[in-house]
């Protein structure tokens, strides 16, 4: 995966022209040969499928059409995304003579919608469609339901992916190993991510500092850094030093029509912003908390909250709490566009962002250049690490379908999985990192430290399994640990968690044991 990524972002810095164009595929290695369906040159197939004719048989996909984009385009599209997701999908079609299409459920405010189509299909005991792409903390409620093939074991080459993943001879760039391994529990995997989910990508969490103000104010060279990605490189980017950077960035607008004595996002400004949501939950992967640790293979296990772990929430507490009020976290209720427009006003120095907000037009439009750096980590830790929001896609079939299906439909998703390195990532990544506003190798550089230190974990795939209770509350999911601490302000995590590690100890093991005798 590192090695691909790595590949793909050189691209999209030596090789913009081929953005749009026909014929600007990757090449790959493996099997086959052949056009892509639409007059494109030669290019050889990442996976070893070779050609087939499955005699026009459709292969339906069952998706919330919040994330269309993922999975669908039409032929006149002119986003970059869109194009380069049409042409993945006229390949395979033509390649392997089947039809694709979608069976779209209509997003109305919740993600409940979608789930329970799903289950409504495996309740009818039709096939309804061949593979789901559905919202990751949904899905578990599927597996745990009994309701879906285990893709290690039962869906052709699809499991012979994911049983060599990190084998050097065998493995694939595709499906991402440590996404995969983390939603396997001993051996068993029932939701896989390769890159055909476009939004475990996308949904990645990154820092964003605004240059004109870093540049104006030289914070790197009064640091004794050449910038702000030397500091990165140099391994000194933590929480500390964020915080030391951004804790005095406070200016009233009382004196251009701001309320005196209240924090006004519409005017102030600030060093840092964030939503008091999902921004908040990727600390914990930055600063390499993973609530369960889990290798795939042995049982997983819950965390410790030893002096390391009490010193990183201790950490994230101080950022938002100590003194100085240079640094916000405002709840927003889900309305992104309210935290990016305080950075792309020029109001804060820097903006925690999910990667796929770079290409939106209001970062384009912003005035200022900025750059792209990881969350910071935490004093003494090894290398950097990033995490990605709960609400990516995980691919899901149910065992209803029809066993005769499940070899054109492990060769459909090995294919479409492949493909979607070959001629979509590199589009996509280059929509990110090249445009006006942040046309740099740094970027670039720091986009891929991202990518290839983010950590995942099991609690995301089963937050209605994995909670504890609190008095007075909604259940609580492990996964928001990190948010929940911060949001309510809990001086002592340390007490707090013991206080309510026995009920998510104890769901654990249920939870183990539903896997191990889940078809019993």
């Amino acid at each position: 995966m590192k090695k691909q990524i790595s590949l793909l972002l050189t691209l999209c810095m030596l090789l913009p022209l081929l953005i749009g164009c026909p014929g600007g595929q990757t090449p790959g290695s493996g099997g086959g040969g052949g056009d892509g369906g639409d007059g494109e040159s030669e290019t050889l197939y990442l996976d070893s499928l070779g050609d087939r004719d499955y005699g026009g048989d459709t292969f339906l996909i069952s998706a919330l059409d919040l994330y269309d984009y993922e999975v669908y385009a039409t032929e006149d599209s002119k986003e970059v995304l869109d194009e380069a997701v049409y042409r993945r999908n006229r390949k395979i079609a033509d390649r392997f003579h089947v039809n694709i299409d979608f069976d779209f459920t209509v997003y109305t405010g919740s993600h409940d919608s979608h789930v329970n189509h799903i289950r409504g299909v495996y309740n009818s005991g039709e096939d309804g469609f061949d593979m789901a792409m559905l919202y990751v903390y949904k899905a578990g409620t599927l597996v745990t339901g009994c309701m879906l093939y285990d893709l290690r074991l039962d869906i052709p080459y699809v499991k012979d992916s994911l049983n060599h993943m990190g084998d050097p001879e065998k493995s694939v760039p595709w499906w991402s190993e440590d996404i995969n391994t983390a939603f396997t529990v001993n051996g068993c995997q029932y939701v896989g991510v390769s890159d055909y989910c476009i939004t475990a990508m996308a949904m990645t969490w990154a820092m964003l500092f605004n240059k004109r103000i870093e540049r104006e104010e030289n914070i790197a060279a009064n640091l004794g850094y050449e910038s702000m990605y030397d500091i990165v490189r140099q391994g000194d980017w933590t929480i500390d030093l964020m915080r030391s950077i951004t804790k005095d960035r406070y200016e009233d607008s009382t004196t251009t029509g701001g309320t005196v004595g209240r924090v006004d996002r519409e005017t102030d400004s600030f060093g840092f912003v964030c939503d008091s949501r999902g921004a908040i939950d990727q600390f914990a992967p930055a600063l390499n908390i993973q609530y369960v640790r889990n290798n795939g293979r042995d049982t997983p296990e819950l965390f410790t909250m030893d002096s390391r772990t009490v010193q990183a929430f201790g950490a994230v507490r101080e950022l938002f709490y100590g003194a100085g009020k240079g640094i916000q976290n405002f709840n927003v209720n889900g309305d992104n566009q309210k935290i990016l427009s305080v950075f792309t006003e020029g109001r804060s120095l820097l903006v925690a962002q999910m990667l796929m907000r770079l290409s939106e037009e209001a970062a384009h439009e912003m005035e200022d250049d900025y750059g792209i750096l990881p969350y910071p980590k935490a004093e003494g830790q090894d290398g950097y690490h990033a995490g990605t929001g709960d609400n990516f896609s995980v691919i899901c079939v149910l065992s209803s379908l029809l066993p005769g299906r499940l070899e054109l439909l492990g060769a459909m998703i090995e294919a479409l999985s492949a493909e979607t390195t070959n001629s979509v990532m590199e589009p996509y990544y280059h929509l990110i990192v090249t445009h006006k506003n942040t046309r740099d190798p740094e970027s670039v550089e720091m986009l891929e430290i991202i990518m290839n230190g983010r950590l995942y974990d099991l609690s995301i795939l089963h937050y209605a399994d994995l909670y504890y209770d609190k008095p007075g509350a909604a259940d609580l999911g492990l996964g928001l640990l990190m948010r929940n601490s911060i949001n309510d302000n809990i001086a002592d995590i340390s007490s707090f968690w013991a206080s309510v590690r026995d009920q998510v100890s104890a769901r654990l093991d249920d939870l183990v044991y539903e896997y191990e005798h889940m078809y019993d």
